[in-house]
Parts: C-alpha cells; sequence; structure tokens
C-alpha cells in the first residue's frame, strides 16, 4: 500500500499539477450577447453614440450605434419586444411560468434623454395596442434610454377555472358539515 501511494506521489510530482487560470475578462468594446449585453452596430471609422434599452426588449442593453440612428432601425437590431409575450406570456393557455395566462394589453415605448443631473426629459412617447409602426421616427442622441413598458391583462384559463370550483365546492362542504353538526 505505502508502494503504491509513493509511487502515486512520485508521479505527481514528475509530471505537474494541473495548474488552475483565471478567467480574462475582455473589454467592453469587445463584448456582445452576453448577460451584460453589450452592442456595437456601426461601421469603423463612423461617429458613435451610445443608448440603453431597457424593459420588455428581445435584446436590452447598452447599444453602441452611428450617429444619426433613428428609433426605428434601434428597434429592429435589438429584435424589437419579446414576442412570446406579444399574444400570450408563458405559452398559452395552461403554461408554466409566472407569466401563465396573461395578455399584453398596452406597449409604452419612451425615448428619454438626460437634462442635468439625475433628471430625465421625455422626448418621445407612444402608446400600442398591437406592434405596429411608429408614427414619428425620432433620431437617437448620444445617452438616450429607450424605454418599452408592458401593461398585462390577466385571462383565466381552465386551471383558474378549476382552482374556484374547488374553492366552491369546499366551501359548500364546510356550510354543509357546520349544519349538520350544530344540528340544523
Amino acid at each position: 500500500m505505502r508502494l503504491s501511494l509513493s509511487l502515486v506521489v512520485l508521479a505527481l510530482c514528475i509530471l505537474g499539477t494541473p495548474v488552475a487560470h483565471g478567467q480574462a475578462f475582455p473589454d467592453i468594446g469587445s463584448l456582445t450577447g452576453s448577460a451584460a449585453n453589450y452592442t456595437r452596430f456601426a461601421e469603423p471609422g463612423d461617429i458613435t453614440i451610445r443608448i440603453s434599452l431597457w424593459g420588455a426588449f428581445t435584446r436590452g442593453g447598452l447599444y453602441e450605434i452611428t450617429q444619426g440612428t433613428h428609433l426605428s432601425t434601434v428597434l429592429t437590431i435589438s429584435g424589437g419586444p419579446r414576442l412570446g409575450e406579444q399574444r400570450l406570456a408563458g405559452g398559452g393557455q395552461g403554461g408554466i411560468g409566472p407569466g401563465r395566462g396573461r395578455i399584453i394589453n398596452r406597449m409604452t415605448l419612451k425615448v428619454m434623454r438626460p437634462s442635468g443631473e439625475n433628471a430625465w426629459d421625455t422626448v418621445y412617447e407612444e402608446t400600442m395596442s398591437e406592434l405596429g409602426t411608429l408614427t414619428v421616427d425620432p433620431m437617437l442622441e448620444d445617452g438616450d434610454l429607450v424605454l418599452m413598458e408592458t401593461e398585462y391583462r390577466r385571462t383565466l384559463g381552465w386551471l383558474d377555472a378549476l382552482n374556484i370550483m374547488s374553492s366552491v365546492a369546499a366551501s359548500i362542504f364546510l356550510v354543509d358539515r357546520l349544519i349538520t353538526f350544530f344540528g340544523g
């Protein structure tokens, strides 16, 4: 036993032990598609601006785009709103998850521009009941925040109806037992 343990120790010393290497983090200019989404959409040599997309975008995050880019182009680059939530969030009636049974009732698209320290001005706002074309297509500026908010309307599915019926049946059974117990 001692001989085999000694041979293993000797082999490790000769071959060496594995070396752990730390992860090298890239600079912000090379990040694309990560959890901290940074997307560059510009040709080399173009003057660029940085904007942020927050809310119900398919791919929100920080975008570096060519100066003079319009809102509709950025909506296209980002993939627009999450289409899985466009009609029925959570994959349909009886779906799984917190979005089950929610239909998007209204989407609000805002472009906010910094105006001084810790202050924002809303320079564009449009409410859409359906995904469609923009009535105005504003040009974005450096530091703009594009925000997409969604409002949901709750729908009742068959699981909700089953929960309601079982609660009513349990209440009727309880009242019947109480009447029987107290001699009615």
